[in-house]
């Protein structure tokens, strides 16, 4: 297992180490989570805003027309939050059961 693990120095001559970033650490032996996975995390976590700007908005969606301003709202952006909201939770809870 590589531990990415590097010496530099600042202004006054002093040696820093430079491990990996917190948020690519795993506390149970230092491995690296895999970025794709992160990637998707993010992506829920903007569909789950998306459909909170929906859902919570003073607008009614519903007092639309039929038509594929309506459509786009209710199908992709409403419900895109109930899967964001699975795909979030799910990558979430194997994470923490994986430690």
């Amino acid at each position: 297992m590589m531990v990415e693990s590097s010496q530099s120095t600042d202004l006054n001559g002093a040696h820093i180490k430079h491990g990996m970033p917190a948020h690519s650490r795993i506390a149970n032996g230092g491995g690296q989570r895999n970025s794709s996975i992160e990637l998707l995390r993010i992506i829920a976590m903007f569909m789950i805003l998306m459909c909170h700007f929906i859902v919570h908005n003073g607008y009614d969606v519903l007092k639309l027309p039929l038509g594929p301003e309506r459509i786009f709202f209710q199908l992709v952006m409403q419900s895109g939050g109930v899967i964001g909201v699975v795909i979030f939770f799910s990558i979430s809870a194997w994470f923490l059961l994986d430690k």
